[in-house]
């Protein structure tokens, strides 16, 4: 089943985007973060299948701009309880939207 989710991140805060559920995997097509003010913020983003990878370290992403991660060329594919979050700073405002086809352990 394909998916898109969106969040909205408050500023200062950690917030899971996704995460997978009990009996699924993931194959995440798509991340994609905005910073949706008119000034330079930064965030992180990790993935946590027991342990946080990192996928982007703090990074300065210029106002009112995006980052695109993964794509159906270059996926990342989830277990069961693993989940990806978004760090921003303080006083930022940042949306996340993820693409993700979920599939029944069995299939």
């Amino acid at each position: 089943m394909l998916q898109s989710i969106g969040k909205v991140l408050s500023g200062g805060s950690t917030t899971t985007l996704f995460t997978v559920p009990d009996g699924y995997h993931a194959i995440v097509i798509m991340v994609k973060v905005i910073n949706t003010t008119a000034n330079q913020h930064s965030y992180s983003m990790v993935w946590n299948d027991g342990v946080s990878i990192t996928v982007q370290a703090t990074k300065n992403l210029a106002a009112e701009s995006y980052e695109v991660f993964f794509s159906t060329e270059n996926p990342l594919v989830m277990q069961e309880g693993d989940y990806i979050s978004v760090t921003t700073a303080a006083t930022s405002s940042f949306n996340a939207i993820a693409t993700v086809e979920l599939y029944r352990d069995w299939e």
